[in-house]
């Protein structure tokens, strides 16, 4: 009898074990997406930025004259 409960804390040990090490690969996985996420994110604001600088300088370049252009 004691052998049997030894063998059953034992089946029972291990799968906790395995179940702790999937949930530790799973929290890696996320971390990894999560970080992709964010790299794609802060790219996407870095471009959103620079095209607004490159918009408002093209619109600055086409509609607000040059000191020269505005004396003559």
């Amino acid at each position: 009898m004691s052998n049997n409960i030894r063998k059953l804390t034992e089946e029972m040990i291990n799968a906790q074990r395995e179940l702790v090490n999937w949930q530790i690969e799973q929290s890696k996985l996320a971390e990894k997406q999560l970080s992709t996420v964010f790299d794609h994110a802060r790219t996407s604001l870095r471009l959103s930025r620079d095209l607004a600088k490159n918009v408002t300088t093209s619109l600055s370049d086409t509609f607000v004259p040059t000191k020269d252009q505005a004396q003559a």
